[in-house]
């Protein structure tokens, strides 16, 4: 069974899912979901100790973050074309959803223990 559902989203998220829809040759729709099922199955409560810790750890592939900065230096110095514009974009989308994971991965395993607090 399925639901129709709208919602509002922000242009970033929008504009990130139709860069990804471009770039795997989905629709827009179809990202979105995959998105949302990914977010929904991803309950980081029920994760073991040392996974938490390396979400915790985790960061962007070095090739990733060489791209991330290389695009940030370009998009500074305004050189950046339509194409590496969306890259960047959705770079940046991966980068925000990642730093927002590791928080609340933090926030657990400060609750578990695992980790001090920043106090």
């Amino acid at each position: 069974m399925q639901q129709t559902v709208t919602l509002s989203i922000p242009d970033s998220l929008a504009e990130s899912a139709e860069a990804e829809a471009q770039r795997t040759s989905q629709t827009v729709e179809a990202v979105l979901l995959s998105w949302l099922n990914r977010a929904g199955n991803d309950d980081l409560n029920t994760l073991s100790d040392d996974d938490l810790l390396v979400v915790c750890a985790s960061r962007l592939e070095a090739a990733q973050q060489g791209d991330l900065s290389d695009l940030l230096e370009r998009n500074r110095e305004g050189l950046l074309d339509a194409s590496s514009r969306e890259r960047l974009q959705g770079l940046m989308a991966e980068y925000q959803r990642g730093t927002l994971r590791k928080a609340q991965a933090l926030k657990i395993a400060v609750g578990r223990g695992l980790k001090s607090g920043l106090n």
